[in-house]
């Protein structure tokens, strides 16, 4: 997942998250949002994030590095 720039995705993954936690693990950081709908969403970014907890974000990924899971946390 990465930040979206704007241009035309074709079949990409896009959506507005807010920031609500930001994990520090190592050399990469898990940032915990909400979508515009509510849903929780977890992404993962190098290095040592600088995003704000409460900062909007847009969002993009190719749809085969999404993985998706059910309520009770089994991958589907």
């Amino acid at each position: 997942m990465t930040l979206a720039d704007g241009s035309a995705g074709g079949d990409r993954f896009r959506a507005r998250v807010r920031v609500g936690a930001v994990e520090l693990v190592g050399a990469e950081s898990y940032v915990h949002g909400t979508l515009t709908i509510g849903e929780p969403l977890v992404f993962r970014v190098a290095g040592r994030s600088r995003t704000a907890i409460d900062e909007e974000l847009e969002v993009a990924a190719e749809p085969e590095s999404l993985h998706w899971f059910d309520a009770a946390g089994r991958r589907l």
